[in-house]
């Protein structure tokens, strides 16, 4: 057996989509793959309960070979004969992902149930179905983008029942262009903030195509009193005019009173995606935005928004005690950081829970504790190893361990040529190793020196430890 075998079969599409499979959907496949109407290939069975034992027993060596001689008993390894069997079995289980996504969207199963009973000339059939789709969509608590687009596709398949019947009246003409346009509106206006959210991360140039045209149509219908355009348009207006607070104002109020409407996932998007812009303006020196972004994100817990399948994502938990410390709210961060400890993915909670308790120990001036849950900590990536790092070294700073702190320097030092890190963040740690290491250098009596430090430090760009660097230097 060649390793290069193993490896491909490891690696193939087929065994990397059964991995994904829970547990649940393997037993229904087994009955899926078992039926007549889809074949009667038993060898495609076979096939699956041998890739299905494999992964559960976590064997390593797994090769097409060993494969065959089991599914094929009697035969000569045939190379082709093997990837074709792949290839029909990874079709089936697609099939099967197909149908049960099918199957758990109702409304999406009866739309095409209509369609096919008004393709058959079925009227009476059609026009019961209709009724239930648009009672399953009227009852539908969610009121998304994804709403609007089944409201346009239930009036486009009445119009065209009625069309078929020579029963059109200029009236369902209109309804379905409207349909259409609110349906654009809500999905043009969504897709245009994910892209200016990532505009800003990556300073990537995007062109919004006919967005010029989509803002002018929704303040002129108008179509803002409908929750799925009004809270991307106003996230748009914000951040293009970020001097117009009033903007940013009926952003956070259409949010906080209508994210209910939308699903789990989108709601907790649109809180990070006014917290964003807050965060933003944060960054430009506006402290007013510090307490904006509090109250979106104390509410999005209250509502449970913030939370997906009752578990707060890593790095939303870490940028609630950073804003929660910076407003000096010191008993909420506490109550914070231990009443959500549990709701952390289990994989990086002690890990996250430590690093925000030393953060809240250090604003404490409990230098020792820090240094103490620092020692403690596993660090699940590099980065957070480095803000670790750098916590560390102001703590020995404010102790004046001069000596502790320049061979910690200098293990920072090395950390960051082995380690394999972004460049802006490499320039910001070396920056804050350099400075630090001016600090504890300068002769505190030598003023021109001082004043040329606090001068560096000033004119240096992008290093996050600028404004503890700052004071430190003018308290020199």
């Amino acid at each position: 057996m060649s390793k290069k075998a193993t490896n491909e079969l490891h690696s193939s599409k087929l065994y990397q989509l059964v991995v994904s499979l829970h547990p649940k959907e393997r037993l229904r496949l087994r009955a899926f793959l078992s039926s007549p109407y889809w074949g009667t290939d038993l060898h495609l069975h076979s096939l699956f309960i041998l890739l299905e034992q494999a992964i559960q027993k976590k064997e390593s060596l797994l090769s097409r070979e060993s494969i065959h001689a089991k599914v094929f008993p009697n035969s000569a390894y045939s190379d082709l004969r093997m990837r074709k069997l792949m290839s029909k079995l990874l079709g089936q289980i697609e099939m099967f992902l197909v149908v049960e996504d099918f199957r758990a969207k109702e409304a999406e199963r009866l739309l095409a149930t209509a369609r096919i009973y008004r393709e058959r000339k079925l009227s009476k059939h059609f026009k019961y179905t209709l009724r239930q789709l648009k009672n399953t969509v009227s009852n539908d608590h969610f009121r998304d983008a994804e709403f609007h687009q089944k409201g346009f596709e239930i009036t486009f398949e009445e119009y065209l029942f009625r069309h078929e019947r020579q029963q059109v009246n200029l009236q369902q003409l209109q309804d379905v262009s409207n349909a259409l346009d609110s349906s654009y509106c809500c999905l043009k206006l969504k897709q245009t903030c994910y892209m200016i959210s990532r505009q800003a991360v990556f300073n990537q140039d995007y062109d919004f195509g006919m967005l010029s045209l989509v803002l002018s149509y929704v303040e002129q219908k108008p179509l803002l009193h409908l929750p799925a355009i009004s809270i991307y348009y106003y996230a748009y207006q914000s951040f293009r005019n970020p001097e117009d607070e009033s903007l940013f104002e009926r952003l956070k109020k259409e949010t906080t009173t209508h994210a209910k409407l939308f699903p789990p996932k989108e709601a907790h998007d649109l809180y990070l995606l006014a917290i964003n812009y807050c965060i933003r303006k944060l960054n430009r020196g506006n402290i007013d935005y510090l307490y904006h972004g509090l109250d979106l994100y104390k509410d999005g817990l209250k509502t449970g928004h913030l939370l997906i399948n009752d578990q707060l994502n890593r790095a939303t938990y870490i940028n609630i005690v950073a804003m929660g410390l910076k407003s000096k709210d010191y008993p909420w961060v506490h109550q914070f950081i231990h009443q959500y400890r549990e709701q952390l993915p289990k994989q990086v909670r002690e890990s996250t829970y430590r690093f925000c308790l030393a953060r809240y120990e250090y604003d404490q001036k409990n230098y020792d504790r820090v240094l103490e849950l620092i020692n403690q900590m596993d660090y699940p990536d590099i980065l957070t190893g480095l803000v670790a790092k750098t916590l560390s070294l102001k703590v020995y700073y404010e102790k004046g361990e001069d000596k502790l702190l320049e061979a910690h320097l200098d293990a920072m030092d090395i950390y960051l040529r082995r380690k394999k890190v972004i460049g802006y963040h490499k320039n910001n740690y070396r920056s804050i190793i350099k400075l630090t290491r001016k600090l504890i250098r300068v002769n505190p009596y030598d003023r021109e020196a001082v004043a040329r430090l606090r001068s560096e430090i000033e004119s240096t760009a992008g290093i996050t430890e600028k404004t503890w660097l700052q004071h430190r230097a003018l308290a020199l």
